[in-house]
């Protein structure tokens, strides 16, 4: 239970759940398994539509990317190490680097066709849905459509724009700020400030969600 005396209580408490529920997912627990999807699903969308930016998202359903990362990583959830007690970042931070690999290969197999279809003269794009396997299970539908999912795409969407970005970057991604600063033009105090302005900003207007884990990040 949260200490009555601490003004963090609840949500330090909320955090502790969050990473109960990470750690029983990880051991087997279907129960938290899908508690775990419904809350994790959401950033994982942010961050693909983000990294696929306008020209991908015309070839591919940042759905689609983030179901095949749920696929390939839920046979594996058991052997997952995750260090220094921070199962939630750290979890987050793994399942996006999944997806930033496989935006990453999509991109380069993008610009090789579109090399290759400049110098033939023939249209891009064929054949680039093959990435994401069209039978891949899908773990994800259901979250997608679910009241927590919708509530926080949209808040996130809601923020300043560099907000979500830092959002992405230094939460979801885990980029420490130094990075996060030079990639935006800005020092890595104001990446800091901003960054747990937003996340409070989040909590408080989405209940439930797994970012109460990131506020001491």
């Amino acid at each position: 239970m949260p200490d009555p005396g601490d003004s963090r209580g609840p949500q330090r408490h909320n955090a502790d759940l969050t990473s109960i529920h990470v750690g029983r997912a990880i051991a087997g627990d279907n129960a938290s398994l899908e508690w775990v999807v419904l809350r994790i699903t959401p950033l994982l969308l942010v961050q693909a539509e983000y990294r696929l930016g306008r020209a991908l998202r015309r070839l591919h359903d940042p759905e689609d990317i983030v179901n095949d990362v749920w696929a390939a990583a839920l046979p594996r959830l058991g052997s997952l190490i995750v260090e220094n007690g921070r199962r939630v970042p750290a979890f987050v931070g793994y399942l996006s680097t999944s997806v930033l690999h496989r935006v990453q290969r999509l991109q380069q197999r993008w610009l090789q066709e579109k090399r290759a279809a400049s110098r033939s003269g023939e249209a891009t794009g064929a054949g680039l849905a093959a990435e994401i396997p069209a039978d891949a299970t899908s773990v994800v539908g259901r979250s997608v459509r679910n009241e927590h999912c919708v509530e926080l795409r949209r808040a996130i969407a809601q923020l300043d724009a560099k907000d979500s970005e830092i959002v992405i970057l230094r939460g979801i991604e885990q980029h420490p700020a130094a990075a996060v600063a030079a990639v935006l033009g800005l020092n890595d105090n104001a990446v800091n400030v901003r960054y747990h302005r937003a996340l409070r900003r989040l909590i408080e207007t989405v209940r439930d969600s797994v970012l109460v884990d990131f506020v001491d990040e």
